[in-house]
C-alpha cells in the first residue's frame, strides 16, 4: 500500500468540483501556518494527468501557496463513488417549481419512491412529500449542468446546504429541525467525473462521496520541501524516508479496510 505513494507536479491534477473561495482561503491559511501537508491527495491516474478524488478546496489552497509538487495516493479498484444528499434550509416547493419552469424541456417532475436512476435527482420536502426530477438527455454533461443550476436555485432561495448525509438515510430531515428539504443528486461514474474535469462545467462542492479502503493519512509532509525548486527525484527520496520514519514510530495505526494513519 505504502509503495503506491509518490510525488507529482501539482499542475498535473484536475478536479471535477468547484471550490468555495472562503473555504480555500481558510485552508490555505491553516496549511501555511502549520507548515505541513497532513495527507497525500487521493487521485485516479489518467493518461497524462490525475483526477482529484479528495477535497477540491485543498488542491486550490495548495495552488495558492505555490506548491510545485504534492504527495499522492493513487486509488485502486476498491474505490466507491456515491452521491451525498444534502439538507437545505428555507427552500420550498415553489422554489422547485420555479426551477422547473426555467428548464421545461430539460427536466420533468414526478412523484414516487424507490431508487433514483443516474438520470434522476430527488427532492424531499418536510411537509409536502418527495419528488424526482428526470433529466431529458442521456448526456452526463446535461446532468451536470442541470444539477449545478438546481443547486444555484437552492442558493438563490436562501437554502444554503447545512450538512452532508448518507444517501440511504431513511429520514434525512429528522435531525435537522430547521431544514425544509433534502436534495438527492444524481449518480456519476468515475469515468464521467474524469470527463467533467476535462470540460468547462464543474459540479458544486460536496455532492460526490469517494470511499477508498486503505486510505493513508497523517503523513505530515513539510510544506517548504514541496515549495522548493529541488528535483522531483530528491522529493521522492525524502518521501520514502518520511514513510520509513513514520512506520518506525509507535504512532502508526492501521485500521483494516479504511485508513492507515502514519502520525496517530
Amino acid at each position: 500500500m505504502l509503495d503506491t505513494l509518490k510525488i507529482i507536479p501539482l499542475d498535473k491534477i484536475v478536479a471535477f468540483e468547484a471550490p468555495a473561495d472562503d473555504r480555500v482561503e481558510r485552508l490555505a491559511a491553516e496549511i501555511e501556518e502549520e507548515g505541513k501537508l497532513h495527507n497525500p491527495l487521493l487521485v485516479k491516474p489518467l493518461d497524462n494527468r490525475y483526477l482529484l478524488l479528495d477535497d477540491v478546496a485543498v488542491l486550490a489552497a495548495l495552488s495558492r501557496l505555490n506548491l510545485r509538487h504534492v504527495p499522492i495516493q493513487p486509488a485502486d479498484a476498491s474505490l466507491a463513488v456515491r452521491p451525498w444528499q444534502r439538507v437545505v434550509e428555507h427552500w420550498q416547493k415553489d422554489d422547485l417549481l420555479a426551477y422547473l419552469r426555467a428548464f421545461p424541456r430539460q427536466v420533468s417532475l414526478s412523484t414516487g419512491t424507490g431508487p433514483l436512476t443516474s438520470r434522476q435527482a430527488g427532492v424531499r420536502f418536510r411537509d409536502v412529500g418527495s419528488y424526482r426530477l428526470t433529466f431529458s438527455s442521456d448526456s452526463f454533461f446535461t446532468r451536470c449542468d442541470m444539477i449545478c443550476r438546481l443547486i444555484a436555485s437552492c442558493g438563490h432561495a436562501g437554502g444554503g446546504f447545512r450538512a452532508k448525509l448518507a444517501l440511504d438515510d431513511p429520514d434525512p430531515l429528522r435531525s435537522f429541525p430547521q431544514a425544509t428539504a433534502a436534495v438527492y443528486p444524481p449518480f456519476f461514474s468515475l469515468d464521467e467525473l474524469a470527463a467533467i474535469a476535462g470540460g468547462h462545467v464543474r459540479l458544486p462542492y460536496g455532492l460526490i462521496r469517494i470511499d477508498q479502503p486503505g486510505r493513508i493519512l497523517g503523513i505530515d509532509f513539510a510544506l517548504e520541501i514541496l515549495q522548493e525548486t529541488a528535483p522531483l527525484e530528491e522529493k521522492e527520496a525524502f518521501l520514502k524516508e518520511l514513510i520509513r520514519m513514520r512506520m518506525a514510530s509507535d504512532r502508526t495505526a492501521y485500521y483494516d479496510g479504511y485508513v492507515l494513519v502514519l502520525n496517530n
